[in-house]
């Protein structure tokens, strides 16, 4: 201290010593100060907490040495059985063992004395008020009578009486009896608000607080039991973690939701118990367990002390049982009206938003279903564990429950048992993890924004086409379509796999089957997030091309270079956005994909799951899918048969009649002169063999784009359909335009049969090839039948005369099957998910194989 001084007057100046001096000095003033007050104030406490600190140390130091004297004097009174005194001995040394034991049988019952309002305590700690009653009411008056009887009938010597002065420490005990009543019953209203109240305990502590406080009606104590089990409850659904609705063994989330449902279900059973008093009841046999006699632990001449005290007891047990009974209606009738407005706050839905509240996770932590499923787990348990208090070991809990509800409201609606309320509420926290998860999933469907994913090659491949071709700009369209494949199906596939994460932590709170809300929060939050993903990309419908237009841009192309680049420039987007929505329902759809997935395995597993809310949720997911898939699908397709390099429709019908077969490529059909006759001479008669070119190149170039588009693996219907109702579009326009020669059939037919004939055949095979076939819910296909009905027009036109019936109509429908037979395989696309190509085609080998048979 000395040396801080010196280092204070080398180090400061002297002003600022001065200064510290007198911020020392006014501390030194403060502390006093405080120290006076703080000794006045309390003084007199600090006296009187002395007194009863040493009364306290010397009662327990006469107690402790009058302790250890109990050895000594067993032995001693061992050692006098023993040996038996002689007649002549002195009187004065035969009386000193008799007082010994009289102070040590003095001591006994002060101690039991003492311990009198410890031993209620811990009677009450355990709910078992009836013997806390007992004890305060006929225990304790039994054992202070005894002890006083004690002390008038042996005096003790003046050296142990100026030692143990047990008269007064006896005066000082009966003083803290008096308050052993109130705390019982302040203990018993307490014990209403206890989670775990089972049926004895409530029946006790409502017929001991009726027995000690007099004042208080049966109705009224019932209203009190309902308010405070509600103030328990609401307690709890609001979070308030102290308190009497604190759960006994802690506070985390599953001991909540089990002290809610446990709170729940004991109101209703204990509060319907409560209100009956005859027959085999709790409140019945916690009457009777007060008039029981003690349970021994009495001296023999304490007997009839304890004895009075009890027939006391009974009088006014009788009494509470005369008034419980004549009570009976009013105690129902106040459960019934406060029942009755709890019910209505306490219905299932409200209960669950409120419990929502106990599921949450730990700060700091992540909440996951495996967590919930834990948690209810536990909680169920602790449940049914106190189901099992609540109902006895001869009742079954539904029947105990069902009468209960009963008793406790008027309505007719059965209240909703607490395990209900659970798991709707485990269920509302498990949906809302699984929207959390799934709204954390990347799904990216559209080009990144930085353009890694879609680079601009249009120049490249338009370079590439003026160095060599043609040819080298369909390759660089080609890599480019590949590599929007992969993409697509490797985002696809890391957004699978994030959601198997999701569907295996759901599989932890559904058990082998999903529940219903689970489930349902699942697909609204991948319908969600699919709807986002596909918006990125750009699936807004071509416009139609108007009739003239084709020719007009076919008259403005420049050539092949300058037309593939236009036409993927345009196309890019759109392939982009059908790849990526294809590879999603392929990955959505078990019919169009492999249906391996986890997108498809919850899709599947929701439509068939038997909830039919759920299954239709699932099936518009599909269904909305699909049709985003053909919405790009379409879009596509109509911009792919306006790509250029393809021969105009004007060329054909500037031909002359007798051109026509040349141009096309026609065949010859031989017919026998005269039937029968057995000659060879034939004549031969031109007939269309092949489509024509502006159409044929049509068919070729949308199916090479849809192979190109589809890459590996099956080709959707969603792709197939979409190419066929492009170039039924393509063509009927082609055909209504002004230019086209259909307009006036009857002029074409007064021109010549070969334009006729040409376009029969075209129309005939563009019905076969472009059948699609509906299925329900989808639309006709307008441009499909107006090709059918120009073709029936053509037909009626150029068939007309039997003669040319018989001539032409066979030969061309055999004509149209072999041509369709050798291009089917350049044309497989439109082959497929085709079923009037089917039904012809399966119906003519049913027939071949009819001819083998009858020929064999």
């Amino acid at each position: 201290m000395t040396a801080s001084i010196d280092d204070v007057f080398r180090q400061k100046s002297l002003s600022e010593i001065h200064g510290i001096l007198k911020q020392t000095r006014n501390d030194v003033e403060t502390k006093k100060k405080d120290l006076r007050e703080l000794v006045g104030n309390h003084y007199r406490s600090v006296l009187e907490s002395s007194d009863h600190i040493r009364e306290m140390s010397t009662c327990a130091a006469k107690v402790s040495a009058g302790a250890n004297r109990v050895e000594e004097l067993i032995g001693r009174m061992r050692t006098l059985a023993a040996t038996p005194l002689a007649g002549g001995a002195a009187p004065e040394k035969q009386a000193r063992p008799a007082d010994e034991d009289h102070e040590y049988l003095v001591g006994l019952r002060i101690i039991a004395l003492f311990e009198v309002p410890e031993t209620v305590r811990a009677h009450l700690g355990a709910n078992e008020f009836v013997r806390a009653a007992r004890g305060a009411l006929v225990e304790a008056a039994a054992l202070q009578s005894e002890v006083d009887d004690l002390l008038k009938a042996g005096p003790l010597s003046g050296a142990r009486k100026s030692a143990l002065n047990f008269s007064a420490l006896v005066q000082q005990q009966v003083v803290s009896f008096r308050g052993l009543p109130r705390q019982i019953s302040a203990s018993c209203v307490d014990a209403f608000s206890a989670v775990s109240l089972d049926p004895r305990g409530a029946a006790e502590s409502f017929v001991v607080r009726l027995l000690l406080d007099p004042n208080t009606q049966p109705a009224a104590l019932m209203r009190l039991f309902l308010e405070r089990r509600s103030d328990l409850l609401n307690g709890l659904l609001d979070g308030n973690t102290s308190g009497p609705a604190a759960p006994e063994d802690g506070s985390g989330p599953g001991l909540r939701l089990a002290a809610v449902a446990m709170a729940l279900e004991g109101t209703v059973v204990l509060a319907s118990s409560l209100c009956r008093t005859s027959g085999e009841v709790p409140v019945a046999r916690a009457l009777d367990a007060l008039l029981e006699d003690a349970s021994g632990t009495e001296r023999p001449d304490s007997e009839a002390r304890a004895r009075e005290g009890s027939l006391a007891l009974s009088r006014r047990v009788e009494a509470l049982r005369s008034l419980l009974r004549s009570t009976e209606g009013a105690v129902a009738a106040a459960l019934t009206e406060l029942g009755g407005r709890l019910a209505a706050d306490w219905t299932p839905s409200a209960l669950a938003r409120r419990l929502r509240r106990a599921t949450a996770a730990p700060k700091g932590s992540t909440q996951t279903c495996a967590a919930l499923s834990e948690l209810l787990v536990h909680c169920t348990d602790k449940v049914q564990r106190h189901r099992g208090l609540l109902a006895g070991a001869d009742q079954e809990w539904q029947e105990v429950w069902s009468a209960a509800c009963g008793r406790f409201s008027s309505s007719r609606t059965l209240l909703c048992d607490a395990l209900t309320v659970v798991v709707a509420a485990v269920d509302a926290a498990c949906s809302d993890v699984v929207r959390e998860r799934i709204g954390e999933l990347q799904l990216e469907l559209g080009p990144s924004t930085d353009g890694h994913d879609a680079p601009d090659v249009s120049h490249d491949i338009s370079r590439a086409g003026a160095v060599a071709g043609p040819q080298a700009g369909d390759r660089q369209r080609r890599e480019e379509l590949l590599d929007m494949q992969i993409q697509s199906r490797l985002r696809v596939a890391r957004f699978d796999e994030q959601l198997g994460e999701v569907v295996a932590d759901m599989a932890h709170a559904r058990g082998s089957e999903a529940r219903g809300p689970v489930m349902a929060a699942l697909l609204s939050a991948l319908e969600g997030q699919l709807d986002v993903a596909c918006s990125v990309v750009r699936t807004s419908e071509a416009p139609l091309p108007s009739p003239g237009r084709e020719g007009e841009t076919h008259g403005q192309e420049q050539g092949a270079n300058a037309s593939t680049q236009r036409a993927w420039t345009q196309q890019r987007s759109m392939a982009h956005a059908a790849i990526a929505v294809g590879a999603l329902l392929s990955a959505a759809d078990d019919e169009a994909g492999a249906g391996d997935t986890h997108l498809c395995d919850v899709l599947r597993k929701a439509r068939s799951s038997g909830d039919a809310q759920v299954a239709e949720q699932a099936q518009a997911m599909l269904s909305k899918l699909t049709e985003q898939s053909s919405v790009a699908y379409s879009t596509w397709a109509r911009m792919v048969v306006l790509d250029g390099g393809i021969s105009s429709p004007d060329t054909f019908w500037r031909l002359a009649d007798d051109e026509v077969p040349v141009a096309c490529g026609w065949g010859t059909a031989k017919f026998a002169k005269e039937v029968g006759s057995g000659e060879e001479a034939t004549r031969g008669v031109p007939i269309p063999i092949q489509a024509s070119s502006f159409v044929f190149e049509r068919l070729a170039l949308g199916s090479r784009r849809a192979l190109e588009i589809n890459g590996s693996g099956p080709m959707p219907r969603a792709l197939t359909c979409a190419l066929k109702w492009a170039l039924s579009e393509s063509l009927a326009s082609v055909y209504a335009s002004p230019k086209s020669g259909t307009a006036d059939l009857e002029a074409l037919r007064r021109g010549g049969m070969h334009h006729l004939l040409q376009l029969i055949f075209d129309l005939r095979f563009l019905r076969i090839a472009l059948s699609v076939g509906g299925q329900s819910g989808e639309s006709v296909n307008s441009s499909y039948e107006a090709l059918s009905q120009l073709l029936d027009r053509s037909e009626a036109v150029a068939l007309n005369d039997p003669v040319d019936r018989l001539l032409y109509q066979e030969v061309l429908r055999a004509s149209v099957k072999a041509h369709i037979e050798v291009t089917r395989v350049l044309l497989a696309p439109l082959f497929l998910h085709n079923p009037l190509h089917g039904f012809l085609f399966d119906e003519a080998s049913g027939a071949q194989g009819q001819a083998r048979g009858g020929h064999e």
